[in-house]
């Protein structure tokens, strides 16, 4: 199957390069091509960059030749560990003034192929070449197969690979995709534009940098495609992973809360089917929220949120999956990361409760003989009555004492601490 998508891909570049105009294609006058190794081609790529009096059909041909060796993995590696990658960046930068998005195409599938070869991560590029493609992105934004061509080539440029996420990260090549997704959004297969930049954007945003570099205006992009193709197979889904790891950063986690998505969230929520794995992804993302104080703070009065953990996710989770249990630990994460804020934690015990969180947890209590749910809830509800008297006082009127005494037969050292 790997063999499959790398001949297709390879097809792709010869394709592509191909629908330039036939006239172009005259033999060299020298030696035959065909008969060129792949460091005589490379020899002759790199020679050409820059010089004005290039022969632009020479040219072309050359970089199609290159492509037809990309179906050959010691080929492969051989151009990597000669500088390929650096050399297909300089090519992309070199042929900006070239009106011809064939050639950029399959040079952005020239980068696809050979950064899903291992031999890439060994060998990676010298020199930043990122901007290049943001330039061609912005000259071809129009072009939907092209933005695709070019989120692809970030994608597999940035897998797995430290040193291309760190030039990423140090270029403007996330304000170009987020440029694409905007572009393309509400256009004729503009969802293959958004799930590809979404490949993109999470290779991107693997590490703390890279979320910080993705920052808000990634994070909208992506929220606003989900919502507008909502109903596209498959596009919560490839969504769903990069928001999530996108708000792990805490400036992320508070700016997707403050732009009201949690609404969205809980709609992706309801659109799900019980024992889903989107219904685990949206736990997760309540437990990255919550697990940070800048992001924390206003989730704890964040209605929409709240609803979403108590009315939702617990309330209509069985007490023994573990997405009941996940999100049990999200809310007490929200409990320990705020703040010493006496005020703010009164505001947010009050929601919880009217939200339903003691019914929960006397259904529970009653209902399971898990000892580490019992210490979880005995946890959570000792820190509501610590807070205040008439929190406490609440705490009793809805009778979740009298359950947490029935766990006192065989209690956890923290249950019995709790109690």
């Amino acid at each position: 199957q790997n063999t499959d998508r790398l001949n297709y891909a390879v097809q792709n570049t010869v394709d592509s390069l191909t629908q330039i105009s036939s006239s172009q294609m005259a033999a060299p006058s020298d030696k035959v091509l065909t008969e060129w190794s792949i460091q005589e081609t490379m020899q002759y790529l790199r020679g050409s960059i820059g010089d004005a009096n290039r022969n632009k059909t020479k040219l072309f041909q050359a970089i199609q030749y290159l492509a037809s060796k990309l179906n050959d993995n010691n080929n492969i590696s051989e151009i990597v560990q000669t500088g390929g990658i650096d050399l297909v960046f300089d090519l992309i930068g070199d042929t900006l003034q070239m009106d011809n998005v064939n050639l950029q195409k399959g040079l952005c599938t020239h980068l696809i192929v050979v950064c899903s070869n291992p031999a890439s991560k060994q060998h990676p590029a010298q020199k930043n070449g990122f901007s290049h493609i943001s330039r061609q992105i912005a000259k071809y934004l129009q072009d939907k197969d092209f933005c695709i061509y070019a989120c692809n080539a970030v994608c597999n440029v940035c897998h797995d690979n430290p040193v291309h996420r760190n030039f990423a990260i140090a270029s403007d090549i996330v304000d170009a995709i987020v440029s694409a997704m905007d572009a393309h959004r509400g256009k004729a297969e503009g969802d293959k534009v958004h799930q590809t930049a979404c490949m993109a954007l999470r290779n991107i945003g693997y590490s703390t940098e890279g979320q910080a570099a993705v920052g808000a205006k990634g994070l909208k992009a992506i929220t606003d495609g989900v919502d507008y193709y909502f109903e596209t197979p498959n596009m919560i889904k490839s969504s769903m992973a990069v928001m999530c790891n996108l708000c792990v950063l805490p400036e992320n986690g508070k700016a997707f809360i403050e732009s009201d998505c949690l609404k969205l969230w809980t709609r992706i929520y309801d659109a799900s089917q019980p024992g889903s794995p989107v219904r685990g992804g949206v736990s997760t993302m309540i437990h990255n929220l919550a697990s940070k104080q800048l992001a924390a703070i206003p989730l704890a009065t964040n209605d929409d949120g709240l609803h979403l953990i108590i009315g939702k996710l617990l309330r209509e989770s069985p007490h023994d999956s573990a997405l009941f249990a996940n999100t049990l630990k999200g809310l007490a994460a929200l409990m320990y990361t705020l703040p010493p804020n006496k005020q703010l934690k009164i505001t947010c015990m009050n929601k919880m409760i009217e939200q339903g969180v003691l019914d929960v947890f006397n259904r529970t209590l009653a209902d399971s003989k898990n000892p580490a749910l019992e210490e979880l809830v005995a946890t959570v509800t000792v820190s509501i009555v610590q807070t205040s008297i008439p929190l406490g006082q609440k705490v009793a009127d809805g009778e979740t004492p009298k359950y947490l005494v029935g766990c006192l037969n065989n209690p956890s050292p923290q249950t019995l601490h709790c109690c």
